[in-house]
């Protein structure tokens, strides 16, 4: 009978050749060794394919698995499908782990039954500096420690996800109970759709632990297609995500949060589509906007954006949408005040 491995490491991979063999060499590092790699390889038409058999020919304890296109969220629910470890493991496959980041968290979930899902500190790095390593992903222009690095269950973990995601798709160990109770990824929701798992487990009672031990940091490379580069597509998949939280949390005060968030954003996103030309998308959402408001007066203001928008100067529809209606329309008719 073949022995059962105690951590599944599942890695979703489409066409990061470039990438996968230093991804799997961080694997291959850990102190702890008892575990599987599923590599789902995602219909790669590049050398991803080649590396990984290659890898596996060396060590039985990593697979390659093909599969048509399904998009990232689709691969990793594919690879726990065939999962068989205690333990689960997620990594993308750009992305690297410190060698003792196994170890670590599954010698503190083995002491501590009652918790689900261990989580360490993450760094961010660019290939062509791979030895420089920055707190933050350059999104917000700083360099700078985001994740809240919290503890708990319940509604403290909930208020703390439904305000920003708290932690990157590999910093956790998690149990496999969990994962069964919880379920699959979201496949429509990418790039956010580790935020909706976090949320999802957190709604189901999960206990976190953050965990800050050396030899721990989860990795996350910065390169052009790194998915935390797109910041549009970002936006609308969170929104995304918070029109489906509105359905499943409980809480009456942390519902009231989501939608604060969700209306806010829709805001946001209606200027960002409006000034990035897509015009009717934009239109859509500034109506949508319009209906999410508390009052009749902050109403009319964006059904006023959603009228004046075709005939925005480019580059100032913002100012429009923002500013009093008297004074956007000097901006709009090009009134000097």
């Amino acid at each position: 009978m073949v022995k059962r491995p105690s951590v599944s490491v599942i890695i979703p991979a489409f066409n990061y050749g470039a990438f996968i063999g230093s991804t799997l060499e961080s694997v291959l590092s850990q102190e702890y060794e008892d575990w599987e790699c599923i590599v789902i390889d995602d219909g790669s038409t590049d050398n991803t394919a080649q590396i990984v058999k290659g890898y596996a020919a060396r060590d039985r304890r990593i697979l390659h698995i093909w599969q048509n296109n399904q998009g990232i969220s689709g691969a990793r629910n594919k690879g726990l499908l065939l999962a068989r470890g205690e333990y689960i493991q997620f990594l993308d496959a750009d992305d690297l782990i410190e060698s003792r980041k196994i170890l670590k968290q599954i010698q503190y979930l083995e002491r501590h039954p009652e918790t689900d899902l261990v989580y360490g500190s993450a760094r961010y790095f660019r290939s062509e500096r791979p030895n420089k390593r920055l707190f933050g992903h350059g999104l917000s222009g700083t360099d700078e420690p985001w994740m809240p690095e919290i503890s708990g269950a319940g509604k403290e973990i909930q208020a703390a996800l439904i305000k920003a995601n708290i932690m990157v798709v590999h910093a956790p160990l998690v149990r496999r109970r969990l994962i069964d109770q919880v379920g699959a990824f979201d496949q429509k929701l990418s790039p956010v759709e580790d935020w909706d798992y976090w949320l999802r487990c957190a709604i189901q009672g999960a206990a976190f632990q953050f965990l800050d031990e050396e030899g721990t940091l989860s990795l996350v490379r910065l390169h052009p297609k790194s998915a935390t580069q797109d910041r549009s597509r970002m936006h609308l998949h969170e929104w995304m995500a918070r029109r489906k939280w509105d359905k499943i949390l409980h809480d009456r005060s942390i519902i009231e949060s989501n939608r604060e968030m969700f209306n806010s954003l829709t805001q946001h996103i209606a200027i960002e589509q409006v000034e990035s030309g897509r015009l009717f998308s934009g239109i859509r959402f500034l109506l949508s906007a319009a209906r999410g408001c508390s009052t009749s007066k902050e109403s009319l203001k964006w059904i006023y954006a959603a009228l004046a928008a075709p005939f925005a100067p480019k580059g100032r529809f913002d100012e429009i949408a923002y500013l009093p209606i008297k004074e956007s329309l000097k901006i709009l008719f090009r009134v000097k005040g």
